[in-house]
């Protein structure tokens, strides 16, 4: 594991070194679920029933705080604001990267979410923390989609398939693929073209990824209570969202 994490913190997912392998990968919480262990190894959690050394509590202690400044360092700025982050960065430039063809540089409403309840979960956080996560809040609430709900049904071919539909049930959702610039949600076929509506890509891409996600959603609870504790009553409290 720890042969994996480059100087600057970032972890990629496997040891191969060529193509999308090399980069810092949050993708399907990759990283956030790294950076949940070497907690646990720093901190002597009583799963381990005392067995980790000084040692190595020290190198997961070294390891974290890296893993911390990598994630802090890689939030996307978007016209001098912090929003969140693509499901990988480049190695060297730090910049949201491309992986698989209908995996393009994006911001991510899925990835993003463990790596703000990790910041979150912080103790003592730092203004650096603090930023990241009021950058991170604020773009997750302006960027709900609250007219469009992923619906699934049987198509004309008999088959379980899935659109959108403009409709206001349910919960909000989020793209996992979202523009750069804009912050519109897209979608995406292995021809790697940028689409606006699932239904221009194939039945496979379709029905054969996670494109939506409501997960960010769980955030907001967490979010007023990690105000409460980290702004003292003599702070200015962070505007309401």
């Amino acid at each position: 594991m720890f042969s994996l994490q480059y100087p600057n913190g970032g972890f990629r997912q496997f040891a191969r070194t060529d193509g999308y392998y090399t980069h810092i990968t949050f993708n399907d919480n990759a990283m956030s679920n790294i950076m949940q262990l070497l907690r646990a190894l720093k901190d002597d959690h009583p799963v381990f029933n005392g067995l980790i050394d000084s040692t190595l509590k020290a190198k997961a202690a070294d390891a974290f705080k890296r893993g911390i400044d990598c994630i802090l360092a890689t939030q996307y700025v978007q016209r001098g604001k912090k929003t969140v982050w693509c499901a990988q960065h480049d190695e060297k430039t730090l910049l949201p990267a491309k992986a698989r063809a209908y995996e393009l540089p994006s911001l991510s409403g899925a990835e993003s979410v463990n790596l703000v309840v990790l910041l979150m979960e912080l103790p003592d956080p730092d203004e650096r923390v603090k930023a990241a996560v009021e950058g991170a809040m604020a773009w997750f609430d302006a960027n709900r989609i609250k007219d469009r709900r992923l619906e699934r049904y049987t198509n004309a071919e008999g088959q379980r398939d899935a659109r959108m539909i403009q409709s206001t049930e349910g919960p909000d959702l989020w793209g996992r693929f979202c523009d750069l610039e804009t912050n519109k949600d897209f979608v995406c076929d292995r021809d790697g073209i940028v689409r606006y509506d699932i239904a221009e890509i194939s039945y496979e891409r379709r029905n054969g990824y996670g494109w939506y996600t409501s997960e960010p959603e769980r955030l907001f609870p967490r979010y007023e209570r990690w105000k409460k504790k980290v702004y003292s009553a003599s702070e200015n409290m962070s505007p309401a969202l």
